[in-house]
């Protein structure tokens, strides 16, 4: 994110977070997948580079 100009903050002091679900049980299956699609790509780069450098760097 940091390559595209994007900034992440992590703000402790919110009381907590808020996410809206899905309106059907499709869609909540489609996140699943999506977000299982995203963990597993995250994994697999870390796994490949147990060096301790960012994947793609």
């Amino acid at each position: 994110m940091r390559r595209a100009g994007w900034g992440v903050w992590i703000a402790y002091d919110l009381p907590g977070s808020y996410e809206e679900l899905p309106p059907n049980l499709l869609d909540e299956l489609k996140r699943d997948r999506r977000w299982c699609q995203g963990n597993l790509m995250n994994f697999v780069c870390f796994v490949k580079d147990a060096s301790g450098s960012p994947c793609g760097v």
